[in-house]
């Protein structure tokens, strides 16, 4: 078995091991029939058996150190390459795209190939779980809001919990899955927002539409009062974009009157009532980047911002308080920030809730690292929504 392999071994040399053991047949045919794969063809159902391979391998080799605070699971992405996760660091020019290529000498079926051909003069949503390409404002309008974010401020003698989930409160709705659709800025702008009102009322959560503000918030037509805010449905768009779009719409369709369509990768038609909308707020709150600061405005309401999430150990993260070197400060991928806690180790740490499906994870949620500089960027890009 993978798991008997000792920890010395490479992941070249484990990958090629794994390919070879009769465990690997068995593996996919399982992974296919619990995320309903149907490949076109045999030569693309072998390519993503190598991809398969090399990702169940990274996971084994990662799994087999007793001392990783962390685990790894293979889930929805384990048939996806290096190149198609856009995992850092990027490969060289003339570089094999996947450990995959260079030691399977996998091939892209023809089929990909010709589609990737005909896409290349229009703009194309990568099979990535990052697939928001354009999280940070792209322009010098997008970069200032028309509505700016008002800063926190921790009062004196201030105090926080030890400890906060917001799950337990029932303030938090469920898992969501963006599939192909860049929207996690949507996603995450939604929670905050449906989380505050609920809050701020007393009443149980209303959940939002992240579809709305996918469909509504780069389009002009949706009346006066919501002006276009810069967005660009499946393509990427901003956390800003998205609470300044809540704030002149007068708040955001609520899910039941606008079902989400993510995963179809097919942003629709701007069109709801206006009695549909819910989760009016005056206004939203920029967290500097410190995790004290975080702990304490989680401590009031789940806060919206955004990671690194470029990182195989990243994308098959299973349990565990989530720390790697390899992180950055160049944050690509929205989440929102729902507690806070200490592991038993005493490892602080922050609680996020993906949007990945509850594949992904701990049914859908990250513990990660509370540390100072902000682990994987957490915190750089932080806010919050008030009423």
């Amino acid at each position: 078995m993978v798991a008997a392999v000792k920890k010395s071994v490479g992941l070249a040399q484990l990958l090629l091991f794994y390919s070879a053991t009769a465990t690997l047949d068995a593996d996919f045919a399982a992974f296919e029939a619990r995320h309903g794969r149907r490949y076109a063809s045999a030569a693309e159902r072998e390519f993503r058996r190598a991809a398969f391979a090399e990702n169940a391998a990274f996971v084994a080799a990662h799994n087999s150190v007793s001392s990783a605070p962390y685990t790894l699971a293979l889930n929805h992405w384990a048939d996806r390459t290096a190149a198609e996760l856009g995992l850092r660091p990027r490969p060289e020019p003339g570089a094999p795209a996947s450990l995959l290529q260079a030691a399977e000498g996998a091939a892209l079926p023809e089929r990909l190939r010709n589609r990737k051909r005909r896409g290349r003069r229009r703009k194309r949503v990568r099979i990535t779980p990052g697939a928001n390409r354009d999280f940070r404002e792209r322009s010098r309008a997008d970069a200032e809001p028309e509505v700016p974010p008002l800063r926190f401020v921790l009062p004196p003698h201030a105090s926080a919990p030890a400890a906060v989930d917001w799950r337990d409160k029932g303030m938090v709705s469920g898992p969501r899955n963006q599939g192909e659709c860049g929207a996690c800025y949507a996603i995450v702008t939604a929670g905050a927002v449906e989380a505050a009102a609920a809050i701020g009322s007393g009443a149980a959560l209303v959940p939002l539409s992240p579809q709305s503000i996918v469909d509504c918030s780069g389009n002009a037509s949706v009346g006066a009062s919501a002006r276009d805010a810069g967005n660009h449905g499946c393509v990427g768009g901003g956390i800003v974009r998205g609470f300044n779009y809540a704030l002149r719409n007068g708040g955001v369709a609520t899910e039941e009157a606008y079902p989400d369509r993510l995963e179809e990768n097919a942003p629709g038609n701007c069109s709801y009532a206006r009695a549909d909308v819910a989760g009016r707020i005056s206004g939203y709150v920029n967290v500097s980047a410190n995790a004290t600061l975080l702990r304490y405005a989680v401590a009031q309401n789940p806060v919206a911002t955004a990671v690194d999430a470029h990182h195989r150990s990243f994308l098959f993260y299973e349990s565990g308080v989530y720390r790697s070197a390899e992180c950055t400060q160049e944050v690509t991928h929205g989440v929102l920030v729902v507690g806070y806690g200490t592991d038993d180790d005493g490892t602080p740490y922050f609680v996020l809730k993906n949007s990945w499906s509850e594949f992904w994870g701990d049914d859908g949620y990250m513990r990660i690292a509370a540390t100072p500089e902000g682990m994987c960027g957490l915190g750089s890009e932080a806010y919050f929504p008030v009423l």
